[in-house]
């Protein structure tokens, strides 16, 4: 924020809500459905990616 790069928001509330929407589907997949729910690294990578694209928009920041 201070160089500009993303506008200003509430750093506290925005690291919990990435962290839930990197963390919240897998999570509960694996603990409703068990280690077969564990995603591949190659759709980690892609949650991962959909999830910094989700976090950017939210915050007003280009993706």
């Amino acid at each position: 924020m201070e160089r500009g790069a993303l506008p200003a928001h509430d750093v506290q509330a925005a690291a919990q809500q990435y962290n839930w929407l990197v963390m919240g589907g897998p999570l509960n997949a694996a603990m409703l459905l068990g280690d077969e729910a564990i995603p591949t690294p190659a759709k980690r990578r892609t949650h991962a990616s959909s999830a910094v694209a989700a976090f950017l928009r939210s915050i007003g920041a280009a993706a």
